[in-house]
């Protein structure tokens, strides 16, 4: 089993700008906890570097967006793992997805973890997964990182090969072998 953090390829395909509001407090709102309803959208627009059309435009990590051919593809591994919340931007149909399948699957003991002073994780250096934790995952976020990455695994990143979805970046962070 591998584990991958989601990641827009936003040097080759389209990015979204968020012009108009709060970003840190907009990206809070993703903090794997379910919202029911979206309320006020903030302003987001393309990005005009003119690059071309992906199925994962970059927004902001932990806060993924997928086209409407994506959400066709793979929306079946979607339910039961968050929340989708449809945007239209300059007349194209988006959704932002609200991850909300949030495990305890980090094992801290085996990993290297940056912290700050309060004891808080900054940044993950190195990873180590309980595999138990991460049977029959698909797409998830960790409490440590709760308003930062999304993490899939082969399954996900499966599904984007087959269906020749296009922007996404999968770093791989974890594997089992």
């Amino acid at each position: 089993m591998k584990v991958y953090v989601l990641r827009a390829d936003s040097d080759h395909y389209e990015s979204l700008i968020m012009t108009g509001g709060d970003l840190y407090g907009f990206a809070r709102r993703f903090n794997g906890k379910p919202m029911q309803s979206f309320g006020k959208y903030p302003k987001i627009k393309k990005d005009p570097r003119q690059l071309p059309k992906g199925d994962f435009p970059s927004l902001i990590p932990g806060v993924p967006v997928f086209s409407q051919r994506a959400v066709e593809a793979f929306g079946d591994l979607l339910k039961g793992n968050g929340e989708i919340f449809p945007l239209k931007i300059s007349g194209d149909q988006y959704f932002l997805f609200n991850v909300t399948k949030v495990i305890e699957a980090l094992d801290e003991f085996n990993s290297i973890v940056s912290r700050f002073r309060d004891g808080r994780v900054f940044y993950i250096d190195h990873y180590s997964f309980f595999v138990e934790k991460l049977l029959g995952l698909i797409i998830f976020k960790i409490p440590h990182t709760i308003t930062g990455d999304v993490y899939v695994t082969d399954a996900f990143v499966e599904r984007v090969d087959a269906t020749r979805l296009k922007g996404f970046w999968f770093p791989l962070v974890w594997s089992s072998d």
